[in-house]
């Protein structure tokens, strides 16, 4: 047996494929068995209905996926010294490295053209939600019509995360292609939560490059949104419809939802266990209340205790998603991260070194994060910004009603999009008039 081989978890000497090797000073522990198979012949692990997640890399027990979270980032950070400080990937990234190669190849095969000129009805639920009380319906879900054009970090960023209320640019995020686990995610995110990758599947494919259209094609398909590699919330999305392209607009539309938006500092699990004590006895209602406004994403929500654990305001909503669609684009490399201020200076550690980071037209934005009684209590939210840089055309959507489709820019300030006359005109009315000249500025 050669060098190359190592001690699987079952017990067994064993060389892997040629595709992965292990440095000399990893001894293999800790790596799960998939990683010593083929990636090439790979056959994804899947759930009870047949859904691969992660690339299928995680087993699956009693009908749940089981992420070892914490003997992953054991592992990591035993082996971090091995691999990163001598600028090699390790034996599992090397095999996702080449299961996306093999997803890139499906993907440039695939002819979606005529979707990507459709609008796609979508029901997205939040999952490990209790139902509602005394019935089988969905606690947490909303409907929207969206276009098929859409690129996936664009339906991130300005439609999902201001669609159940999340703060955006705080947290990474990834989605599933639940035919072979395959991942897309936000290139050269630096969200805190991204220490958790490894546990997120190691690696994905750039979410700014491929459209919803790549990854649903039919009625009755469905894909997984994962938000926040830390509290893992999970966003199941089925296409209920698709319309024909002649009958498509391509506007991002809100067309119902149950369930208050989701607390950002709460985890799904705690949510939800809340939300099952508040349905036991009403008694428990006001600790899912004073936790729920406590989140981050409910600062500017006044208090109520008569407030409903079901609210859903459809018109807010939408308001919420034409906000985000008429702002630039997230900029990841630089996501909303919490610092103080460096000893005797103005900056924070990460505004000093920011230059060396940002590009043309960006910029550090720094907010002080205040106490209860209004106090500034030295700590920071910041993150970059898009001050004079524009999205780029394949990247973006028509700032006033969301379609991807026949994208201009503004002629004035040169920074918006819109993809018609109609559109940049309700726009202009509603604001964009006053602001074009000083955006062009």
């Amino acid at each position: 047996m050669s060098a190359r081989a190592r001690v699987t978890p079952s017990g067994v000497l064993k060389e892997p494929s040629q595709y992965v090797t292990f440095d000399p000073g990893d001894d293999a522990q800790g790596c799960d068995e998939v990683f010593w198979e083929d990636p090439r012949y790979f056959q994804p692990r899947r759930g009870p209905n047949g859904e691969a997640r992660h690339w299928g890399l995680f087993p699956w027990k009693d009908g749940i996926e089981w992420i070892e979270g914490y003997d992953i980032f054991s592992r990591w950070t035993r082996i971090f010294r091995t691999y990163d400080f001598k600028g090699k990937l390790c034996p599992e990234e090397q095999f996702v490295l080449c299961r996306m190669a093999i997803k890139l190849m499906d993907l440039e095969e695939m002819d979606v053209e005529e979707l990507k000129a459709c609008d796609y009805t979508l029901y997205i639920k939040t999952e490990n939600m209790p139902k509602l009380p005394g019935s089988e319906a969905d606690r947490l879900w909303r409907r929207i019509r969206v276009s098929g054009g859409l690129t996936l970090s664009v339906f991130a960023d300005k439609v999902l995360t201001p669609l159940f209320g999340f703060i955006r640019n705080l947290h990474a995020h990834v989605f599933h292609d639940l035919l072979d686990g395959a991942l897309f995610g936000p290139e050269g995110c630096d969200a805190i939560d991204m220490m958790h990758r490894h546990a997120t599947g190691y690696r994905y494919l750039p979410d700014d490059e491929w459209q919803i259209a790549h990854i649903l094609q039919a009625k009755g398909e469905a894909t997984l949104w994962q938000y926040d590699f830390g509290d893992n919330w999970y966003f199941h999305i089925t296409v209920e419809d698709i319309a024909p392209a002649q009958a498509s607009t391509g506007a991002v539309t809100v067309l119902g939802g149950s369930g208050t938006h989701c607390p950002q500092d709460l985890t799904p699990v705690k949510w939800a266990e809340l939300l099952a004590a508040a349905d036991r006895s009403t008694v428990r209602v006001p600790e899912a209340l004073r936790q729920l406004f406590q989140s981050q994403n409910y600062a500017h929500t006044p208090f109520s205790a008569a407030y409903s654990l079901e609210h859903f305001s459809a018109g807010d909503t939408q308001r919420a998603l034409a906000a985000a669609l008429d702002s630039p684009a997230s900029v990841r490399s630089m996501s909303k991260q919490f610092a103080a201020m460096l000893d005797g200076s103005d900056r924070t550690p990460r505004a000093h070194d920011a230059p060396d980071t940002l590009k043309r037209g960006q910029q550090i934005v720094a907010t002080e994060v205040l106490d209860a009684e209004g106090k500034p209590t030295g700590v920071f939210l910041e993150e970059g910004v898009a001050k004079s840089r524009r999205d780029h055309p394949d990247t973006t959507a028509c700032a006033n009603c969301g379609s991807p489709n026949n994208l201009k820019v503004c002629s004035g300030c040169k920074k918006k999009y819109f993809c018609s006359r109609s559109c940049q005109r309700v726009s202009w009315a509603q604001g964009h008039k006053k602001e074009c000249k000083a955006m062009k500025a």
